[in-house]
């Protein structure tokens, strides 16, 4: 009997026999035969390998890249479809939605990435697990800010008591740094660090400029003098230096003076702008902080954290309210206002309020702002994260973060890194930070060291953590600081660095 014979006997038998021939002829099959069976089953129900590639990639765009990274165990042929080198580089070209500023690799000259260690490298960020780790050197009483980071450096201030202050750029790489401070001693109040400038304030009011190259060779530093010391916010971008100072407030309206500096021509320019919005009858309010920053389309957003107290000192609103302007002539081109939730009950008098400047999440366009609070100013008291506030400069408004179940979470402790396993809330008692699905926590498993502020970017996790030493009484107490670095790139080897056994 030949196949052709027996599959007409099978097509001729009653449905309700048929089921009973298979199962029959399937118990007298041989391992071989089964396999084969099951292939032919599998590529007759499966329509996927029947279809173009560029609509299989468009459908399984619409799934989040975990999702259609698992889908690669369905079978054999998925898996050559979902590991193709079409569909990885379309991954990567959904992945890279942020500014290139934001990654090691764009003020370095790094040879560039194959398609596979780029794939791991997006897969090392997107789950939270970095292949290496270093802790830069312990500050001693010594570290009064922190910049942001850009790309793969980083400034900060140090400085004792009775010495003048200093500012470190440090390379995250080859760990090399560079000392800048004033002409005379010289309080520093804030850093800015650009691709290619880094510069800082002094409190004599005076502000040094200084541009660098990708090894960190520093050219002549300038200096400039400044209308008033009382900085309230500054930032920066490229070549320009963007100052905001503070007013006193008239009436119902809060005045921001806003202060340019261009590097290139080293010429200096203000305006004012006047943010006008009425209280509730009796209450007090009071301007926290103030942030700016700088968009590529010659544009600054301003950004204030507003209080309104009760006659009680209670805190009856809490608002963040953004104002956007032109960076030709500060013409106000749009105005919005965030109100967080009100869980504020109570006296908060003894804290203190405050906002970290906006910090890119790697989505594009999109920035996230931190409403924090302190019991003291000192470093070493932990911060609690109050509100978190996600800004789209694209549309200049406040908007809600994406807070769906592809959001991962990883955690800081005193070991290092590591994934956690369940879902908790974000906001609370603990400082995070958000980089395009993960979100970074901090666990505090020890009384020793706690976390100050955390900053990422595509490549670096930076942790800045304080710890003070001596009881005060037969010792005197002294802060200590230090900066753990987390990589996630594989191909960059940082000096003096650890391996994290992911």
């Amino acid at each position: 009997m030949t196949a052709e014979d027996l599959v007409q006997n099978f097509v001729a038998l009653p449905v309700e026999e048929r089921s009973k021939a298979l199962v029959q002829l399937a118990q007298s099959a041989t391992y071989s035969e089964r396999q084969a069976t099951l292939k032919a089953i599998s590529d007759k129900n499966d329509i996927v390998p029947a279809l173009p590639l560029e609509l299989i990639i468009h459908v399984f765009s619409h799934l989040h890249w975990l999702d259609a990274w698992t889908l690669q165990l369905v079978n054999r042929r998925w898996q050559q479809i979902l590991s193709s080198e079409q569909f990885l580089r379309a991954e990567l070209s959904r992945w890279q939605t942020h500014d290139p500023a934001d990654s090691g690799r764009s003020v370095e000259p790094i040879a560039p990435n194959s398609l596979r260690d780029r794939v791991r490298h997006m897969c090392a960020v997107r789950t939270g697990r970095p292949f290496t780790m270093n802790t830069l050197d312990t500050i001693d009483g010594g570290l009064k800010g922190v910049s942001d980071f850009v790309g793969n450096k980083i400034a900060y201030v140090c400085g004792k008591a009775g010495d003048s202050d200093v500012v470190i750029v440090r390379d995250l790489i080859t760990g090399d740094a560079t000392m800048l401070r004033g002409e005379e001693r010289e309080r520093i109040m804030s850093v800015i660090l650009t691709t290619t400038v880094v510069a800082f304030l002094t409190g004599k009011g005076h502000l040094y400029t200084t541009e660098f190259t990708d090894n960190l060779l520093l050219r002549e530093t300038s200096r400039t003098k400044l209308p008033s010391s009382q900085i309230r916010g500054a930032s920066g971008r490229e070549g320009t230096i963007v100052l905001a100072m503070g007013a006193p407030m008239q009436g119902e309206a809060m005045i921001t003076e806003i202060l340019i500096y261009e590097t290139t021509t080293q010429r200096l320019r203000s305006f004012r702008v006047c943010d006008a919005c009425q209280s509730q009858g009796g209450s007090v309010r009071s301007v926290m902080n103030c942030s700016v920053l700088v968009n590529s389309n010659r544009t600054i957003d301003i950004f204030n954290l507003i209080l309104e107290r009760n006659r009680a000192h209670e805190v009856s609103e809490m608002s963040l309210s953004s104002i956007r302007v032109s960076a030709t002539d500060g013409q106000v081109l749009k105005k919005d206002r965030f109100f967080p939730p009100p869980v504020f009950k109570k006296s908060y008098s003894t804290g203190h309020f405050g906002m970290f400047p906006p910090r890119p999440t790697g989505r594009k366009g999109q920035f996230q702002i931190l409403v924090t609070e302190q019991p003291s100013r000192r470093l070493s008291e932990p911060i609690r994260v109050k509100h978190i506030a996600h800004f789209d400069t694209d549309r200049a408004v406040f908007v809600d973060p994406d807070q769906d179940a592809s959001l991962r979470q990883t955690a800081i402790d005193d070991h290092g890194v590591r994934p956690l396993l369940s879902s908790s809330p974000l906001q609370g008692e603990r400082h995070y930070v958000r980089w395009k699905d993960l979100a970074v926590v901090r666990i505090q498993d020890s009384q020793d060291w706690a976390q100050h502020i955390a900053l990422m970017n595509d490549t670096f996790l930076l942790s800045v953590e304080t710890i003070m030493r001596g009881t005060g009484l037969t010792e005197p107490r002294e802060e200590r600081c230090r900066i753990r670095v987390f990589c996630f790139d594989g191909n960059f080897k940082m000096r003096g660095a650890v391996s994290t056994g992911f």
